[in-house]
């Protein structure tokens, strides 16, 4: 073969691994492949969905349509838009034999947790089946009257009668010391003084460490915390012998693994409900005919939830409460993740697209909370639009938002969730008047995963406003 012939047979391997890889020609059961947004060489297009993924999202679907492509250094990455019905039943409800949720989130969670493959796999389903037993309504009258009893400790503690102060951390700690005894049990939260120093930490880096492509080295707060809390864990776990989550050790049964399981648990306990307290908090603040609906529910209701005579049923606090449920609904649909995940098992068709086998198959929450159709002035807080809806505020989590996800999947700490954040915000307007010093931050733009956090502090003023027994001096 001549030299020139060569030179033409390695120039058409190349096109044809260009066409291939590009998706220029369709697939073979004859329908094309999204389009794709390619970005630079090498990294694709990392910087502007690291910047800000949520704009970049919205352009993107704005210049390709529905379904695209995105390129990410060593992973393909298939969006799909479509109406919430169709959606559930494509992404959250769509053929194990195709996408699968476990393999899609496997490359982050097990760098961050430190499980192997397999063992997340097992621990996962574990995990789920055990916390959707534990956390579920029938169990929600005692864990809501140890919720308030955490908090009413925490006012005295942390809050205090008069002060000024950040209401992410107010609220991060009040949240984090109640869920932490309430679920992890008072003899391991005694036991472990340090895990909420060492979990703040391990947070903040929580997104930069599940970086696929990040080695851990350069990440050393990230690994000190994770060794902490790991080790921490596993010194104290079975003082847990007498809480909900202990249920889960029994149900997994592997000792060797159980501080990891447990620090994925504790992950999913504090990170996103201090994030969707603190938004609550600040949106009903920042309006105050919204306040003023608060403020008439909460005085009506609260004498009868701080009544040891009434129990607490899901049915009894949403009843009781339902403008507040509807502001933490409204608040969650506002600040959900922007990406949620699945792994492409066998190539698979979407509309008249064909989606690769390896492919992660994505949709963005944040983006389809934002369709003017469905939620008109979709970037206000309008926590009365689901109000006139007379739709239960728990319910609208099956219908057209996603910030629990959907399916086998879904988070099995929902219902625990709207109910401690409701109950820690009527709390909070009922026993303090509370007013805004700083101005609303804007949202962590650069956030992908997980209810955004606030980009900056947020100052709040609070005086103690009641005669309650037993916190007559506080």
């Amino acid at each position: 073969m001549s030299f020139g012939l060569f030179v033409l047979f390695i120039l058409l391997l190349f096109v044809i691994y260009l066409v291939r890889h590009n998706g220029w020609l369709g697939s073979k059961a004859g329908h094309p492949y999204p389009p794709i947004c390619k970005g630079l060489p090498l990294i694709g297009s990392a910087l502007e969905f690291g910047k800000n993924p949520l704009k970049f999202l919205q352009a993107c679907r704005q210049r390709y349509g529905d379904v695209f492509t995105v390129l990410l250094p060593g992973r393909r990455m298939t969006f799909i838009f479509a109406p919430a019905q169709e959606l559930r039943q494509s992404f959250f409800n769509g053929s194990p034999s195709l996408i699968s949720f476990t393999a899609g989130v496997e490359p982050f969670t097990c760098r961050i947790f430190g499980m192997s493959k397999k063992d997340f796999s097992l621990a996962h389903r574990s995990l789920l089946t055990a916390l959707r037993s534990e956390l579920g309504a029938k169990h929600i009258p005692q864990l809501a009257q140890k919720l308030i009893n955490q908090y009413l400790l925490s006012f005295r503690t942390v809050w205090g009668k008069e002060s000024e102060g950040d209401a992410y951390h107010l609220l991060t700690k009040t949240l984090s010391d109640a869920s932490l005894r309430v679920i992890f049990g008072d003899e391991f939260a005694n036991a472990s003084p340090s895990l909420f120093k060492d979990f703040v930490d391990f947070d903040d880096w929580f997104e930069l460490a599940a970086t696929p492509m990040l080695p851990h080295f350069l990440l050393r707060p990230f690994v000190t915390s994770r060794k902490r809390l790991l080790e921490t864990i596993s010194q104290n776990w079975k003082y847990a012998k007498n809480a909900p989550i202990y249920k889960l050790t029994e149900a997994y049964g592997n000792d060797g693994n159980v501080p990891s399981l447990l620090l994925t648990a504790l992950w999913a306990t504090w990170s996103n409900a201090s994030s969707a307290s603190f938004w609550t908090l600040i949106h009903i603040l920042a309006d105050e005919k919204v306040k003023v609906k608060v403020l008439a529910e909460v005085e009506q209701t609260c004498p009868l939830l701080l009544s040891s005579k009434t129990e607490l049923s899901v049915e009894w606090i949403f009843s009781h409460l339902p403008f507040t449920a509807y502001c933490v609904s409204e608040t969650l649909r506002l600040c959900a993740s922007v990406v949620d995940i699945r792994k492409v098992l066998e190539p698979m068709q979407f509309r008249e697209f064909t989606i690769r086998k390896g492919d992660y198959l994505c949709i963005s929450p944040a983006a389809s909370h934002r369709e003017t159709t469905v939620f008109p002035k979709s970037e206000d807080f309008v926590p009365d639009r689901f109000q006139k809806l007379g739709t239960h505020p728990n319910a609208l989590f099956d219908k057209d938002l996603f910030t629990f996800g959907g399916g086998f999947y879904k988070c099995p700490g929902q219902l625990f969730a709207m109910v401690e954040i409701v109950l820690l915000t009527a709390l909070v307007f009922y026993l303090y008047d509370v007013q805004l010093v700083d101005p609303i931050p804007k949202m962590k733009e650069s956030q992908a995963v997980g209810i955004k956090r606030p980009s900056c502090s947020c100052r709040i003023y609070y005086l103690w406003k009641r005669r309650l027994a037993g916190m007559e001096v506080i």
